[in-house]
C-alpha cells in the first residue's frame, strides 16, 4: 500500500491521542489534538484505538503496531473523481525506542484502512463510525449548515465542549 503521510509522535503526544489502552475506541478532545495526526487541521472527526503499552500489538500494511487512527477530514477543494467534501484517513502508529527508556512514535499514514473508503458519503461514515463506536464513544454532534455550506462544531453553537462523534445536518428538513 502506498503511504502518503509520516509524522513522530513524542510520547506525550501519543497518550494525548490514544486515552485507553486495551483497543477500545477513544475519541480524543480534537482541539488538543490537530496538529498531531495527517489532515489534523481540516479533521471534523478523529478516533483512535491501540495498546501504548505494546501487549497486543497489530498488523497492517506488514507493519507491527500498537495504535490506529482514522481522522475523518473535510475537503474544501474536491479534485479527484468521485471525491466528496469529506477523507478518511487511516494511520498506524509505530513505538521506537528511543534510548532513554522511552518511546517516540513513528505514524504512517494511508488512504486505506480506515472503516470506511477514502472518499465516503456521508450517510456512509455516520452509519459505520456511529454504529461500530456506540457502546465506547459518547456522541455529540457536528452540524454541516447548509446555508454557509461549512461545518459547525456543536462548541460553537452551544458553547459547549464539543467531540464530532455523531453528524446532523441543519437546514431544510430537519
Amino acid at each position: 500500500m502506498k503511504i502518503i503521510g509520516e509524522r513522530y509522535l513524542s510520547s506525550e503526544n501519543a497518550h494525548a491521542l490514544f486515552g485507553k489502552n486495551n483497543w477500545s475506541i477513544y475519541e480524543p478532545e480534537l482541539n488538543t489534538v490537530r496538529g498531531l495526526a495527517h489532515r489534523g487541521a481540516d479533521a471534523i472527526a478523529l478516533y483512535t484505538s491501540g495498546d501504548l503499552a505494546g501487549t497486543s500489538r497489530q498488523v497492517f500494511d506488514d507493519k507491527p503496531h500498537i495504535g490506529g487512527i482514522d481522522v475523518i477530514a473535510y475537503e474544501a477543494n474536491p479534485k479527484f473523481k468521485g471525491e466528496g467534501d469529506i477523507n478518511v484517513y487511516h494511520s498506524i502508529v509505530i513505538p521506537i525506542a528511543n534510548g532513554r527508556g522511552d518511546y517516540v512514535y513513528r505514524s504512517v499514514t494511508y488512504a486505506q484502512g480506515a472503516r470506511v473508503p477514502h472518499y465516503p458519503k456521508l450517510e456512509e461514515v455516520i452509519k459505520v463510525y456511529k454504529e461500530a463506536f456506540a457502546n465506547d464513544v459518547e456522541y455529540s454532534t457536528l452540524h454541516f449548515d447548509k446555508k454557509t455550506n461549512l461545518w459547525i462544531p456543536r462548541s460553537e453553537i452551544t458553547g459547549n465542549q464539543a467531540r464530532a462523534s455523531q453528524f446532523v445536518f441543519i437546514g431544510e428538513g430537519n
